[in-house]
């Protein structure tokens, strides 16, 4: 029933979740809200199809967005490296090409089923993708979550601000970010 609610907060917070189905966030990539697109862009669950038609949106932010994401194919990121906007550009050679075996590791780090012994050696995986996964699980232990709070990369960072299990001192650390998006996420954080 939320996938026809009318207001465009109710539609965003259903687009951001990672448990939203493919067909749902194909339907809110054609949403009139930037904000409902632009989370539909940030999920990593959104279907190829709908990431290469938010490549053209005419928000920037979303266009970073899809460039960004672990799941946009090698096409639309083509594309997207000669976008006229810098941090679009930039957005794509950010992204890190995904092995198979990385691969195994982010989708066990973005599992509810992963233990929180396996989500926090998961915590200090080389690979941004696997560590971006972990930051958001909502089972990571707060040891972790606050070793995260720190990471070099400002999505894991951003991830962390997100996920409700994490710990008030590091919520503070992360109010006093570098990053706009992390800080707006902490106060979004219930």
């Amino acid at each position: 029933i939320l996938l026809i609610d009318k207001d465009s907060n109710v539609c965003k917070v259903v687009a951001k979740n990672p448990t939203t189905p493919p067909a749902a966030l194909a339907k809110f990539a054609n949403d009139e809200s930037e904000y409902v697109r632009l989370a539909v862009a940030k999920n990593p669950n959104t279907p190829p199809e709908a990431l290469a038609q938010l490549a053209n949106d005419e928000d920037n932010e979303v266009r970073e967005a899809v460039a960004e994401n672990p799941s946009t194919p090698p096409e639309t990121l083509a594309k997207l490296a000669n976008d006229k906007d810098e941090d679009v550009r930039r957005g794509v050679t950010e992204v890190v090409i995904l092995d198979e075996d990385t691969l195994a590791l982010a989708h066990a780090a973005e599992n509810p089923n992963t233990t929180p012994e396996a989500l926090e050696q998961l915590a200090s995986d080389e690979n941004m993708v696997v560590r971006w996964e972990v930051a958001y699980n909502p089972n990571t232990p707060a040891r972790a979550l606050v070793k995260l709070a720190s990471d070099e990369d400002r999505r894991v960072r951003g991830n962390v601000a997100s996920n409700s299990a994490t710990p008030p001192e590091a919520l503070e650390q992360l109010a006093s970010d570098e990053d706009m998006v992390v800080r707006f996420r902490v106060a979004y954080n219930k």
